[in-house]
Parts: structure tokens; C-alpha cells; sequence
């Protein structure tokens, strides 16, 4: 019997991956987003759904997790495109989204080591700036064919994919930033996972602005013209 709700974890006793990578590590971002999945309210109240009521699997990255649903290995997993769209295409059900449950989280962002920076901020800041430019040409509807044509050539993939990739990252789910900004809520969400998870266990739970050189970003839309 197909997934179609969390509910039927308990009904169905069934096994979920939702590991993200070849590790099993219980403070990997997405072993900490899916146990804060299954504890938070909504879900607890509408499902009653425990830990033991279903088990991660280590599996790998998204073509591994989507090659063991496909194979019956696994019944629920995390995708991303093209894999969630080419499952919805075979028959598989969307059960929602992280968004949907937890709030933004930041799951993409650039680092480099503080002495690379400071040694290298020109290049850095340059680099800021094509990301800054990229971004904005995704997002210039003006664009869409150019992208969909960019796709296929560097991913090798069919107009289809393409175009249904388009469609979800660039006009629905719009997960980049135009001015190449960090999510402030997205970025705190993110702190409070890791510290559920351990990763800040007799300490005082840091800012994200410990993390981020906003001054690399402010220079980069400045020469932009976005400040």
C-alpha cells in the first residue's frame, strides 16, 4: 500500500530514509530536520507519530535516495529536482514540503576560510558579484530560454526536465536570493536545529552574524549599483 500521509507510518509500520548523505550522524542537517519534523505539533497532534514508528536509513545523496524508492527500498524520502519531480511523474505522493512545516531553512550558503578572505577579498567580493548577476539573470523572465537551453547543455537533460526544473526552482519555489542575501529567519532556524541536535550542548548558543562577513556582501551590491 502506497505512503499518501504521515499517518500511514503508523498504520503501515513502514521503514523512512530521509538522510541526506552517506553518513549517519544524527546531527547531519537533514537526520535534525526530520526528527524536528516528527516532534513538532502539527504533526505529533494530527498523527501521533514517534521515533519508533519509523527508521533512517543511511542511503546517500538524492540520486541514491530516489534509485531506493524507486526500488522499493525505502518508503519516504527527501528529493529535490529533478528526482521529486520525475517521482511525482511515476506515481509516487508528495506528502509537503520542509517549508511547509518547519519555516525557512537555510540549507545552501558560501563559505571560505577568514584567511583566504582577507587575503584574497577582491576575488572574493568578485565572486559575490557573479553570483549576485547569476542569480538576477535566473530570475529575468526575459531569460527563461537562455536557462532552460543552459540546463540541457551542462546537465545533459531533456527539454522536459528542463523545463519542469524551471518551472518549479525559478517560478515557484524561488530558493535564491537576487541580492545574494542571507535569510536572517532562515539562518536562525538553522542555529536552533543544530542546537536541538547537540551541537552546542553546555554552551551558549552563538548568533549566525558569527558566521557571516556582511561587509564582503554590502561591497559586492554596492559595485552592482544595489546600494
Amino acid at each position: 500500500m502506497a505512503v499518501t500521509s504521515f499517518l500511514d507510518f503508523r498504520r503501515q509500520k513502514r521503514i523512512a530514509t530521509l538522510v541526506a548523505v552517506a553518513s549517519n550522524d544524527r546531527g547531519h542537517s537533514s537526520s535534525i530536520q526530520v526528527r524536528r519534523l516528527f516532534s513538532i505539533p502539527i504533526i505529533q497532534s494530527a498523527f501521533k507519530l514517534r521515533e519508533g514508528d519509523y527508521q533512517l536509513l543511511v542511503v546517500g545523496a538524492t540520486p541514491d535516495r530516489y534509485a531506493a524508492l524507486k526500488g522499493g527500498a525505502i518508503h519516504v524520502t527527501f528529493l529535490g529536482p529533478p528526482f521529486n519531480l520525475r517521482a511525482r511523474k511515476e506515481g509516487f505522493n508528495k506528502l509537503g514540503t520542509i517549508h511547509e512545516y518547519l519555516g525557512p531553512v537555510q540549507f545552501t550558503a558560501e563559505f571560505a576560510h577568514e584567511d583566504y578572505i582577507r587575503s584574497h577579498r577582491p576575488q572574493v567580493v568578485s565572486f559575490l558579484e557573479a553570483l549576485i548577476e547569476g542569480e538576477r539573470f535566473l530570475y529575468d523572465p526575459k531569460n527563461k530560454a537562455d536557462a532552460i537551453a543552459i540546463h540541457m547543455k551542462f546537465l545533459k537533460s531533456s527539454r522536459d526536465v528542463a523545463e519542469s526544473d524551471y518551472r518549479f526552482l525559478v517560478e515557484e519555489f524561488k530558493p535564491f536570493p537576487t541580492d545574494g542575501s542571507l535569510n536572517k529567519q532562515a539562518m536562525e532556524k538553522t542555529m536552533e536545529l543544530r542546537a536541538r541536535a547537540g551541537k552546542y550542548e553546555g554552551k551558549k548558543l552563538p548568533s549566525y552574524a558569527r558566521y557571516v562577513d556582511g561587509s564582503l556582501l554590502e561591497e559586492a551590491q554596492r559595485q552592482l549599483g544595489l546600494k
